[in-house]
């Protein structure tokens, strides 16, 4: 986990792609999620979707497993289920 919250410091909650349009490994798919919810402060399987442009399926993995890492809390039910930083986490 620590290769993902290194990632997470460089990795902007701005940034989906690389600049040369390269879809983000899955690594950094991890750590844009953590960076992003530091900073705006909730992300929705949606949303990251949305951002990202990863599958559905992917999204909610990604997340899923963030949370259950720890990092993450899930609210909500399924259908407008959000993600926020667990308070623990530096």
């Amino acid at each position: 986990m620590v290769g993902v919250e290194r990632e997470a410091e460089s990795i902007t909650a701005s940034q989906s792609v690389t600049p040369d349009r390269q879809r983000l490994s899955p690594e950094e798919q991890q750590a844009w999620v953590l960076n992003y919810v530091r900073t705006v402060g909730s992300l929705s399987p949606r949303d990251y979707v949305a951002a990202v442009g990863v599958d559905r399926k992917t999204a909610v993995t990604d997340l899923r497993i963030l949370a259950e890492r720890g990092l993450l809390h899930a609210h909500g039910t399924t259908t407008d289920r959000r993600y926020t930083l667990r308070n623990d986490v530096p």
